[in-house]
């Protein structure tokens, strides 16, 4: 239980709860690293409705690395 609760504590100091284990956020940064290289050359290019697109895509894996739970106090609380 002890160690659980270390290991909560530990993702929560690094902003890892609930996105990707070690191995999958490599992956995952390099897949968005490319993305962001692609939409700078549609951007340059001229074609926004790619770009925006693959802002999309990258805003899904960004998603799958952080995760996209809300945080603590985010939505507010209703009274």
């Amino acid at each position: 239980m002890v160690r659980a609760l270390a290991r909560i504590g530990r993702e929560m100091s690094e902003d890892r709860l609930g996105g990707a284990g070690d191995g999958h956020r490599q992956t995952l940064t390099a897949e968005i690293d490319e993305l962001q290289a692609e939409k700078t050359r549609a951007l340059a290019a001229g074609d926004t409705a790619r770009a925006q697109d693959l802002q999309r895509r990258q805003a899904a894996l960004y998603d799958k690395l952080h995760g996209s739970g809300p945080v603590v106090g985010a939505g507010g609380r209703v009274v």
